[in-house]
């Protein structure tokens, strides 16, 4: 069976090796330099998403912009966790799923969408004349808790969960790390497919910095540039 976290490994060892072992990588930092890759990965496309979103409620449109929007669509849909049943017998939600980290959308039970609470909701919700419906309800998010208004006794969350974190695992033999896929702390690289040259890139670049090799910053920076450049053309 292929594993992606042990392909980026051996890649990133191969990467220093070339270099005359003028430095080496543990697999503790491998596995944190794996880390630091995908959570910078997914707040950009996250990002990203935004900036598609705000350019899109200003009118932006056309074949070039809606092919952005659907490339950075897929990739944050991998992350996608639709219709998570949240309870409460107040206005105030606060069984979120431990891997929560943006809320995508929100449904009452008949699938109405809860609109996020903006400054005119806040207004909205002092108004005599305008208060919240189940027609068209809002919601905010306070720390780890979510508040709705009208009060419903159960919605729907579909959200962007968080990746889980890289453990690239070995049993030692004749004192060299040997992957150990078996290892019941293991875990793959948590990611579309499509980013793994974007990881690969990153860890180069976190390796290069750690070991103050500057060619291989050097490499990781030509790559990306070179994967930009396709992605343009």
């Amino acid at each position: 069976m292929e594993y992606l976290i042990n392909n980026l490994y051996d890649q990133v060892v191969n990467a220093l090796t070339n270099k005359d072992q003028r430095g080496k990588i543990t697999p503790f930092e491998f596995n944190n330099f794996c880390y630091i890759a995908i959570d910078k990965l997914i707040n950009n496309a996250l990002f990203d998403n935004q900036r598609v979103v705000f350019k899109e409620n200003r009118g932006v449109t056309g074949t070039q912009f809606a092919q952005t929007r659907k490339f950075i669509e897929q990739e944050i849909e991998y992350f996608l966790v639709p219709d998570y049943e949240l309870t409460s017998t107040t206005e105030w939600f606060n069984n979120l799923p431990d891997d929560f980290l943006y809320i995508s959308k929100l449904t009452d039970e008949k699938g109405n969408i809860i609109n996020k609470r903006t400054e005119l909701g806040k207004l909205t919700l002092q108004s005599t004349r305008h208060k919240p419906t189940n027609c068209y309800s809002v919601y905010s998010l306070v720390g780890e808790r979510i508040r709705t208004s009208p009060t419903f006794s159960k919605i729907y969350l579909t959200y962007i969960r968080r990746f889980k974190a890289p453990k690239w695992t070995y049993v030692e033999i004749g004192g060299n790390p040997l992957f150990n896929p078996a290892a019941t702390d293991f875990q793959d690289l948590d990611i579309p497919k499509s980013w793994y040259k974007d990881v690969l890139n990153e860890v180069l670049q976190l390796a290069g910095v750690n070991l103050r090799e500057p060619e291989i910053n050097q490499y990781a920076e030509q790559e990306q540039q070179t994967e930009y450049q396709k992605q343009e053309g």
